[in-house]
């Protein structure tokens, strides 16, 4: 199974959630899946609705995905 992942500015979640199960039918063994994640979020956290939030969010750093599969136990 191989899923690529793509920036993009739409909501992601369900995308990826989506991905991973079509990705599991028989069907699609040996078929590349991609999909897209939603961007950084940074438009909404610039609204005074989200601003304790915006500090936290601006401190996150991006990292290889694979790094990021390791930590999620995903690989």
């Amino acid at each position: 199974m191989v899923i690529i992942i793509l920036s993009d500015r739409i909501s992601g979640g369900a995308n990826v959630a989506a991905a991973i199960e079509v990705a599991n039918l028989p069907e699609m063994a040996g078929k590349l899946i991609v999909t897209s994640i939603a961007s950084f979020g940074e438009r909404y956290l610039s609204s005074p609705l989200y601003s304790d939030l915006h500090e936290e969010a601006m401190a996150l750093k991006e990292e290889p995905i694979e790094d990021a599969l390791k930590r999620a136990n995903i690989i």
